[in-house]
């Protein structure tokens, strides 16, 4: 594979994405507390999120799952070599929750 040239990809698409649970949800952080099992992932306002790497790792499988051709989701996701690499042509941002007024709960108040 050959590193992408971004001049030739001038056209830059934007998905805003809504999902709603239908059943109770938990992101874990990857680490234990004492109380639980695991932590659950939060942003800086203290409530839930998902983190845009667990998305991109989470739709990169689910193409594994479907047997899309490993050189296509290198293509796609980026890939590191020991000689070579390529970076994603992709950007996730994190999940964040939707309050009652319609507002994503994001930042620092």
């Amino acid at each position: 594979m050959t590193k992408t040239n971004f001049r030739l990809y001038p056209i830059r698409y934007c998905a805003t994405i809504c999902v709603e649970a239908a059943t109770p949800l938990s992101i874990g952080s990857g680490r234990e507390g004492i109380i639980t099992d695991r932590l659950v992932a939060t942003s800086a306002l203290g409530l839930p999120y998902i983190p845009g790497t667990s998305l991109a790792g989470v739709l990169r499988h689910a193409l594994v799952d479907f047997k899309m051709d490993e050189e296509t989701i290198d293509s796609i996701f980026g890939f590191a070599g020991k000689q070579e690499g390529q970076g994603s042509r992709l950007t996730f941002s994190s999940a964040h929750l939707v309050l009652d007024d319609k507002k994503v709960a994001d930042g620092l108040v």
